[in-house]
């Protein structure tokens, strides 16, 4: 029988650990908590998550060893755990020579369940069968997730110098915050920041001169959703 002991932290400022535990196998792992930091212990066995991405998200593993050193294996959706013992990870990191932390990055290509699984690298190297790996260890994990963005700008072919001139919009994968509307003609730059309503923004430009304008949308991004950009868009003002 698999044995999964958790310890959870707290400190004054209150809890900040979690009562969840890894998987045995792929099929069933529980989903990796975000933005929350978790320590495990297991038994003579890796730990299996599950991290829910769309395509184009940046995950982020901040993993640390508590005494043996630890290894993390990411694997794509179509792996199952009839196929993991013969399919290489396709992303890893180890805390072997550091100080026994380390972080891994990586861009899911695709949308789905992906399987993050830790395990023992005091005993076990990178390779296959990893999946396998029958040691006990400690292990200290925090999951980020920077949701991908991407930005759709309508705007008008034409206008007239000192008219409004609305454009509008919508950031995709974001529903709060704001976008800056960013226009140049030129050396005449110019930029205004708008609230985002449900991922939806909208405002209202003047061009002090004729000529043609590039207007761009840029929403910078926050903690949770990685920035993105528009492309731009030509006004044409008489």
């Amino acid at each position: 029988m698999r044995v999964v002991a958790i310890v959870a932290l707290s400190c004054g400022l209150g809890f900040v650990g979690t009562a969840s535990a890894g998987g045995g196998q792929i099929a069933g792992a529980p989903q990796l908590p975000v933005g929350q930091f978790t320590q495990a212990s297991t038994n003579s066995a890796p730990d299996f998550w599950a991290l829910t991405l769309a395509a184009g998200d940046v995950a982020v593993l901040d993993f640390g060893k508590v005494a043996d050193e630890v290894g993390v294996c990411v694997w794509p959706p179509d792996v199952t755990d009839y196929t993991d013992s013969s399919t290489e990870c396709s992303y890893s990191a180890s805390t072997a020579g550091t100080t026994g932390k380390q972080e891994l990055q990586f861009r899911a290509n695709v949308p789905g369940n992906w399987t993050v699984m830790f395990f023992d690298t005091s005993e076990c190297n990178f390779g296959t069968p990893v999946n396998n790996c029958p040691y006990s260890f400690t292990y200290q994990v925090t999951a980020y997730v920077h949701h991908f963005t991407s930005i759709v700008l309508q705007a008008p072919t034409h206008s007239r110098s000192n008219a409004s001139t609305i454009v509008r919009g919508r950031v995709n994968g974001a529903s709060s915050g704001s976008v800056q509307i960013r226009w140049q003609s030129g050396r005449t730059k110019r930029l205004i920041s708008t609230p985002l309503s449900s991922g939806a923004f909208v405002a209202s430009l003047k061009f002090p001169h004729r000529g043609t304008y590039a207007v761009r949308a840029v929403y910078r991004g926050d903690a949770s959703h990685l920035a993105s950009a528009s492309f731009a868009r030509k006004i044409h003002v008489k």
